[in-house]
């Protein structure tokens, strides 16, 4: 027998005795072949020595757009070259012949290197305890090509679930259905969601949930109806995994008891509140006081409440963005933004921003909010000078004469720890 790879250009022979050997289409340009052992010509090679050059060879064909593979008429030669190729990389596997790949001892050499060779194994060595055990002790994910019987083997199932979680999804339905085979899968999670794959029951279970979310809150997705509607669980979960309120249920987020922890730890979470909590001035006013930007998802009023607002931009400048538009014309309010963040000045309206006495005001707080003064007041000297005093960069934003003004410079230099240039 004769071993070959089919590729776009030349093709690979293996020759006896696996001598590695590429013969050129005609039509191809003569182009020397560099893979270690390997020779251009019809008439033999190099011998291509070990599993290290074999291998190499193999990738360098796959490398230019081809597919392997392998069979010989030196079988024992062969056997030995590919069971060192598979113990250094078990994936050579599929380059073996159909009948290396029903070879017991070959096979495990390649699946305890690299489990997921399972995959090119012999329907016969997929159904081999001890092959698949070793497999999925090395990638839980070789479970998929087990045999549907290893699949509700709870031994096998449970060494492919603690080496891999999700493998759970390739478990029989009775084994999804076992708590301790769950429990394994859930507290070895690596990636994906592994809850989705447990039996109905087990996902009604609260310490298999517990244990799911323990990594990933959002696993919570997949927990029941039931447990999403507990009060107790769902408050636990949220003070002790954050961000999964969006999994509870509709009842708990109008429940102004179980909302009021939750906003008081993260005011965000007031956007899953229900209408009637969004307006309830308590629940706002706790939600702001933790995070003010939670004043977007309040009520239209409560966004003119001008108590719940200072409350908001004195947490974050930036909540002004969420406020009335009479608050955001409120002389009190818009300060305690600027105070809070100078920025914050661009959600106030244009009056404001060309109000006088206001701007003088706002630039004392933060000189840099003199970005949002309108064009006269830029080229306001008292306005200015007011800015420059509070922070030297505000210069830069003054009109063009009064950045080339002698007595602002001097102003700014005079700054300690001065740096401007």
């Amino acid at each position: 027998m004769m071993v070959q790879a089919l590729l776009l250009l030349p093709r690979l022979v293996v020759t006896p005795p696996a001598r590695l050997v590429v013969a050129p289409p005609q039509s191809a340009a003569v182009r020397r072949f560099t893979a270690p052992g390997v020779q251009r010509g019809e008439d033999g090679g190099r011998p291509a020595r070990g599993a290290e050059q074999l291998l190499a060879a193999m990738s360098n064909a796959q490398a230019r757009g081809g597919s392997v593979q392998m069979c010989s008429a030196t079988r024992d030669s062969d056997r030995e070259k590919l069971l060192a190729a598979v113990q250094q990389n078990g994936y050579a596997l599929r380059y073996a012949s159909a009948e290396l790949q029903a070879d017991r001892e070959v096979v495990l050499a390649a699946v305890q290197q690299y489990g997921y060779a399972l995959r090119c194994a012999s329907a016969e060595l997929q159904a081999d305890r001890e092959v698949v055990l070793a497999a999925v002790q090395q990638n839980g994910d070789a479970l998929y090509y087990a045999s549907a019987e290893l699949r509700a083997d709870r031994g096998v199932v449970l060494a492919a679930v603690q080496q891999c979680g999700v493998a759970l999804c390739y478990a029989s339905a009775e084994l999804k259905a076992d708590r301790e085979v769950v429990l394994a899968a859930v507290q070895q999670y690596t990636c994906g969601y592994v809850l989705r794959y447990a039996s109905a029951e087990l996902r009604a279970d609260r310490e298999v949930v517990l244990a799911a979310v323990q990594d990933d809150g959002h696993e919570l997705e997949y927990a029941s109806a039931e447990l999403k509607a507990d009060r107790e669980f769902m408050l636990a979960a949220v003070q002790q995994y954050g961000d999964v309120l969006c999994y509870a249920s509709a009842e708990l987020r109008a429940d102004r008891e179980f909302m009021l922890p939750a906003v008081q730890q993260d005011g965000c979470e007031l956007y899953y509140a229900s209408a009637e909590l969004q307006a309830d001035r308590k629940v706002v006013l706790a939600a702001v006081q933790q995070d003010g930007v939670a004043l977007e998802y309040a009520s239209a009023e409560l966004k003119a409440d001008r108590e719940v607002v200072l409350a908001a931009v004195r947490q974050d400048g930036d909540a002004l963005e969420h406020a009335s538009a009479e608050l955001r014309a409120d002389r009190k309010v818009v300060l305690a933004a600027v105070q809070q963040d100078g920025y914050a000045l661009r959600y106030a309206t244009a009056e404001l921003r060309a109000d006088r006495e206001f701007m003088l005001a706002a630039v004392q707080q933060d000189g840099c909010a003199l970005y949002y003064a309108s064009a006269e007041l830029k080229a306001d000297r008292e306005v200015v000078l007011a800015a420059v005093q509070q922070n030297g960069h505000a210069l830069k934003f003054a009109s063009a004469e009064l950045q080339a003004d002698e007595f602002m410079l001097a102003a700014r230099r005079s700054l300690p720890g001065h740096r401007y240039t």
